[in-house]
């Protein structure tokens, strides 16, 4: 059976632990653009509803002063 030396050993578990981070990043970075489409369709959701409030209270002054 082959030992690793300590040397091998550290370079090994930085070698995982940067895959490992690597990884995360990714996770990361897709979780922010996830973020950012859902903040944009929530910022034209909210638009579309101030719309159609003022549409509606628009429509009751003009049923309200018939």
């Amino acid at each position: 059976m082959l030992q690793m030396t300590d040397e091998q050993r550290y370079s090994a578990v930085l070698k995982e632990l940067g895959e490992v981070l690597t990884n995360k990043n990714l996770t990361i970075r897709c979780q922010a653009w996830q973020i950012d489409e859902l903040k944009a369709k929530l910022e034209a959701a909210e638009k579309e509803r101030d719309a159609a409030v003022a549409e509606l209270n628009e429509l009751i002054m003009k049923g309200g002063a018939a």
